[in-house]
């Protein structure tokens, strides 16, 4: 072990990859060696490098986590240590839900609440989403840490973040978050932990309510928007005057599919859906009718020397 720490600063990170494939395999072979591996793990873990090596290293201490029991608590807390400095916002929320769900199970697992609380105050909202989904998973399985998790996910209330205040109303209301301490039902806790593989292929079985996701993946935070060039024509935003309103219904009423939808309630101003720099800009507008709802795409091509079809 102290050979391969010495020469580890001088490879590549594909190669300390494989490195560290190899100490989880080794580990998995003697796992009374444990301990001393999982130290090298987590010292390099809080070391330099890239997304890849470091997802590496994570996935390595998980699997070690869930197949040596031994190994749980001192895992986790290097996992704990490390999110309080990573860089990566995937890592960091994989590391919650994992946290999540084998946390409550410890010995101790209050110990583990100051390190996701922490991410509430110090993290984009992406992992500020994800550390107050597992504090209510800790708040569902322990429940002498439940008025603290609520006193927590009320802070949660006054995010920022429309993401961070839907989830911790969500789970407020899910555990009881009204100051009585209650059993959490078993319908709760599968509504938190349980399983949402839901197969996308068509079906030739009829729709099954049942069988629709309770929770949606939260997608990447995505990057402040560069001021762009500002759209024109029909994806302009409808600025006050009715004019613009009375080209969006002329210019509906005049497609066959749309003519029977009736009075053109209102329009949108216009929702960027693509970054200020790139070949192409395209915008929706939603249009409400009575009874319905029309998405208009405006795709605006930015390179006059290529044309998209």
């Amino acid at each position: 072990m102290k050979q391969i720490t010495n020469f580890m600063s001088d490879i590549a990170d594909e190669f300390k990859i494989v490195v560290v494939e190899a100490i989880r395999s080794l580990c998995l072979k003697f796992p009374l060696k444990h301990r001393s591996l999982m130290n090298f793990l987590s010292n390099i873990l809080r070391e330099e490098g890239g997304f890849e090596y470091k997802k590496a290293i994570v996935d390595s201490i998980v699997i070690l986590i869930r197949d040596i029991p031994e190994a749980k608590e001192s895992g986790l807390l290097h996992l704990c240590e490390f999110i309080e400095d990573c860089e990566f916002t995937y890592l960091s929320t994989q590391i919650l839900h994992f946290l999540g769900i084998e946390g409550p199970k410890t010995s101790d697992p209050s110990k583990y609440i100051r390190y996701i609380y922490n991410r509430v105050h110090l993290e984009n909202a992406t992992v500020r989403a994800g550390a107050v989904s597992t504090l209510a998973k800790f708040g569902a399985m322990v429940d002498t840490l439940k008025p603290r998790v609520f006193v927590l996910l009320r802070r949660c209330l006054f995010d920022n973040d429309d993401e961070v205040r839907d989830r911790a109303t969500l789970y407020l209301n899910t555990l009881g978050g009204d100051g009585a301490v209650v059993e959490t039902g078993e319908d709760v806790k599968e509504f938190l932990f349980g399983s949402l593989d839901i197969p996308l292929e068509p079906s030739e079985e009829a729709f099954d309510i049942n069988s629709v996701p309770k929770e949606v993946k939260t997608q990447p935070l995505a990057e402040k928007k560069a001021p762009g060039k500002k759209p024109t024509g029909l994806g302009a935003p409808p600025a006050g005057p009715p004019s613009t309103v009375d080209a969006y219904e002329k210019l509906l009423s005049s497609i066959p599919e749309f003519a029977n939808f009736g009075k053109l309630f209102k329009s949108s101003a216009p929702v960027e859906l693509t970054e200020a720099e790139t070949e192409y800009a395209v915008n929706v507008v939603k249009h409400i009718f009575d009874g319905h709802v029309v998405f208009q795409y405006n795709c605006t091509n930015t390179i006059p020397e290529q044309l998209l079809e």
